[in-house]
């Protein structure tokens, strides 16, 4: 799963709602060929790291 980490990434920070099904539709097309969970576990990781780097819109 490590080496799709990047490219998940990105794909959230151009889209930080993408569903996980599409970022695991992704990555198997881009040759990952291992488990769902896994890759969930390392959306849900990222999509906090990515939540955390957006500004806020709060005053």
């Amino acid at each position: 799963m490590v080496p799709y980490a990047p490219e998940v990434a990105r794909w959230l920070r151009e889209d930080p709602d993408l569903p996980g099904v599409e970022l695991l539709r992704r990555v198997r097309l881009a040759g990952y060929r291992g488990g769902k969970s896994a890759l969930y576990e390392l959306v849900r990781r990222m999509r906090h790291l990515v939540n955390q780097s957006r500004p806020s819109l709060q005053n």
